[in-house]
């Protein structure tokens, strides 16, 4: 079986990937189960406690799979996952799992995770055009001007800390712009990528069990299990969707500048 995480930055894609790699008959596609920030330091329980009830898991089963692990060891997370893999097999009905994994891109903020991801699983880092990251950070009505702050904050720690890695072999690069005009293909790539035979299921309509954990609607309606096309129109981005202070901020960044040359994106 192979273990994997995605661990792009955010407003990349990864909560649809996510999505799309749990449909497969044979994968597991944790997201954001937030282990890490429990057995961290400076990390809280909280929100990996609420993240897990997403997951279909109680309170009290939560607390107690963390009862006596390390606070600061990588072997501890990685412990955690194969414990709680079989009752997660057991409740999504996936007796015969090929590949299990999880999503965050918060995984960079422990550098103890990023080397032992690195040297020793699978990686699906997703990328996206830097301005329809930072187009989506300020459409957020919601979000207070310290918020965005801190998001594109990430944005940068997330590039910087997974830069040296971003030629392994052991890396897949899923572009946001690929999935959303080419699905069938970049999905059928990346079941290559995880050992999996390939599968149409992430198109098809069907109840998918404790949907929330998904975070997104992930081009689902997540009521009626009825799959919605992806929007392509997200994909598109120009210079002139953002205010010309922040396409100077994009410029300015030496981090902005290797991703948009690394990954084919021009500002």
């Amino acid at each position: 079986m192979i273990q994997f995480f995605i661990i792009g930055p955010l407003r990349t894609g990864s909560s649809l990937l996510a999505r799309c790699i749990d449909d497969h008959e044979h994968a597991l596609c944790l997201c954001e189960t937030e282990i890490s920030r429990t057995l961290f330091p400076g990390y809280y329980e909280e929100l990996h406690r609420i993240r897990m009830d997403a997951h279909g898991v109680t309170q009290a089963s939560t607390m107690a799979l963390l009862k006596g692990r390390r606070r600061d060891d990588v072997a501890a997370m990685m412990d955690w996952y194969e414990t709680v893999r079989p009752a997660f097999q057991r409740e999504y009905g996936k007796p015969n799992l090929l590949a299990y994994g999880d999503k965050s891109p918060d995984f960079y903020k422990s550098p103890d995770i990023v080397a032992h991801f690195a040297q020793h699983y699978r990686l699906i880092y997703c990328v996206r055009d830097p301005r329809a990251v930072v187009r989506s950070i300020l459409q957020q009505e919601d979000a207070t001007s310290q918020e965005r702050e801190t998001r594109w904050s990430e944005l940068i720690g997330n590039i910087a800390a997974w830069q040296p890695h971003w030629d392994k072999a052991t890396l897949f690069i899923s572009r946001y712009e690929d999935l959303m005009r080419a699905p069938y293909r970049q999905l059928q790539s990346l079941y290559a990528f995880l050992g999996l035979p390939p599968s149409k299921r992430f198109r098809k309509d069907f109840q998918r069990l404790y949907p929330r954990r998904f975070l997104w609607s992930t081009s689902v309606d997540m009521r009626t299990g009825r799959v919605q096309p992806f929007n392509r129109a997200k994909a598109e981005v120009s210079n002139g969707d953002l205010p010309a202070s922040a396409l100077e901020r994009l410029r300015a960044s030496p981090e902005i500048a290797a991703y948009c040359e690394r990954f084919g994106y021009s500002l």
